[in-house]
C-alpha cells in the first residue's frame, strides 16, 4: 500500500456467533491491520492513519458487531466520509442459521450481546438481525457459516479477499 493510494478497507460484521473473530484472525494472518470493536466514528481516521505506514500492509480490517448498535446510525455518514477520501470499504457479512447461533451461544455460555434484561437468545438473535439489516444489504459478500468449520471459514475468507 503506497502513500498515494488509499488503503484497502474491509469491514467484517455479522450476527454474533457467526465467526467474526475467526474471520478477523484470518485477515490479520493475511497481512491486514485489524481493529475489532472500534467505534464507527473512528473508522475514517484509522483507515487514513494506516495509509502509507507500512508497505507490506495489505489494508485495514475493522470488526464491527452489534455492540456498536448505538453507532449504527452513523454508518451512512461514515461511508460518505470514506468515499470522499477515496476509500471504498468492502463489507463482509457473516451469518448462520438461528438454530446454529443458539447452539453456539449455549456451548459458549456467554450472554448474547443484544440480550436485553430477560430476553431469550432467540429474541436477541432476532433483534440483532434487525439492527444489522442495513449492513447486510450493503455487504459485498455474505458468508453463511452454518456448516463451516473454522478451517473452511479460513479458506472462504482467504478466497474472498
Amino acid at each position: 500500500m503506497s502513500s498515494s493510494q488509499p488503503p484497502r478497507l474491509i469491514i467484517v460484521t455479522g450476527v454474533s456467533g457467526s465467526g467474526r473473530a475467526s474471520a478477523m484472525r484470518v485477515l490479520e494472518d493475511l497481512g491486514f491491520y485489524c481493529v475489532d470493536n472500534l467505534p464507527v466514528a473512528l473508522a475514517p481516521n484509522v483507515a487514513m492513519l494506516a495509509a502509507g505506514r507500512d508497505p507490506a500492509l495489505k489494508g485495514v480490517a475493522l470488526g464491527v458487531d452489534s455492540r456498536e448498535r448505538l453507532f449504527f446510525p452513523q454508518w451512512p455518514r461514515v461511508f460518505v466520509e470514506l468515499d470522499a477520501a477515496g476509500i471504498h470499504p468492502e463489507v463482509i457479512f457473516l451469518d448462520a442459521s438461528d438454530d446454529v447461533l443458539a447452539r453456539r451461544y449455549s456451548e459458549s455460555r456467554r450472554p448474547h450481546p443484544m440480550a436485553a434484561s430477560g430476553a431469550t437468545v432467540a429474541e436477541s438473535i432476532r433483534a440483532e438481525r434487525l439492527a444489522l439489516a442495513e449492513m447486510r444489504e450493503r455487504a459485498n459478500r455474505v458468508i453463511d457459516t452454518t456448516t463451516l468449520t473454522v478451517h473452511e471459514l479460513r479458506e472462504v475468507v482467504t478466497a474472498a479477499v
